[in-house]
């Protein structure tokens, strides 16, 4: 979403259509494209990259590679696993290479369709665009079941507040849980009494979401609250489906506390109440050597520090 956020904002201002580039999904059975499940994501042909179109734009050593076998085998396994070749991959006045993990302003200085490559993590890649994102990231209320449809009336009528306890491969995974880390469950109970306070002590009612659900409801531990544990939605795939419920489900709730998790940040952008109130870890990465600043938009609120991250 970040990354499809970015390029139709730089699509944009160059006034060239986006397209974007599946190929890669040829290559990872584990993901597949799942954006069509929005209302204003692509969904025809005409709207995604050929591999012709992608080697056009590529770097100038790739855009000599014809088989589309060998360019992702090459591009992903050296471009991913070897950073120090990426300048090599990318050369060429066709490509942009993301180069920080913080907001580039020299991303708006292209002036040419590019390839555009990397994670874009920051409201500040689409800001000019928020209404028009809003809109493409819509869902749909036809993909709620009978129960989804209590739960989000439900939601809708209380002082909801979504949290989200991100696990799954940020545990099971060492490189993922060296990188990322988890959010220790005292930054998710400190956040809910932050947003009671704010709330003037209002009873909330919690709505606990996470793709280790049976380990949150067995875990969780706050007392003096009303709280719900979403279990039937996420069943360990990413096929953009029950992954959207609980997506849309998130986002109906009036506060949120998020995960250090895209999925949750998401949730808590496409709430378009005012009034919010978001609360987010202080570090997003237990790795350090990433720099933050920008992923976190400056009327949210950054809670604890590091130490929060196992």
């Amino acid at each position: 979403m970040f990354q499809y956020a970015a390029g139709l904002a730089l699509a944009r201002k160059l006034g060239v259509s986006l397209k974007v580039d599946l190929c890669y999904f040829d290559f990872t059975p584990k993901f597949v494209y799942s954006l069509s499940c929005f209302v204003g994501t692509p969904k025809d042909l005409n709207d995604f990259a050929t591999f012709k179109e992608v080697r056009s734009y590529s770097g100038v050593f790739l855009r000599f590679v014809n088989s589309l076998n060998w360019y992702y085998k090459l591009f992903h396994k050296y471009y991913y696993m070897w950073p120090k070749l990426r300048p090599f991959f990318t050369i060429g006045n066709s490509v942009y290479r993301e180069k920080q993990f913080n907001f580039d302003p020299q991303y708006f200085e292209q002036s040419t369709p590019k390839l555009v490559i990397g994670y874009f993590q920051s409201e500040r890649y689409f800001s000019e665009i928020i209404p028009e994102i809003r809109k493409t990231f819509e869902l749909p209320l036809s993909i709620l079941n009978e129960e989804n449809k209590k739960l989000f009336d439900s939601i809708k009528s209380e002082d909801s507040v979504s949290i989200h306890i991100r696990r799954g491969d940020y545990v099971s995974d060492g490189a993922a849980n060296q990188l990322h880390g988890v959010c220790d469950l005292s930054y998710f109970y400190e956040a809910v009494r932050l947003i009671q306070r704010k709330r003037n002590g209002k009873a909330l009612s919690l709505y606990v979401f996470s793709n280790s659900p049976e380990w949150a409801k067995e875990n969780w531990n706050l007392d003096g609250f009303k709280v719900h544990f979403v279990t039937g939605n996420y069943s360990g795939s990413y096929d953009g489906i029950r992954d959207s419920i609980d997506l849309l489900l998130m986002s109906s709730c009036k506060d949120h506390v998020i995960a250090n998790s895209s999925f949750s940040w998401w949730a808590a952008w496409l709430n378009n109440r005012e009034d919010k109130l978001v609360v987010a870890p202080q570090a997003w990465f237990k790795d350090t050597q990433y720099n933050d600043v920008d992923i976190i938009p400056s009327h949210w609120i950054r809670l604890g520090d590091r130490s929060l991250l196992r």
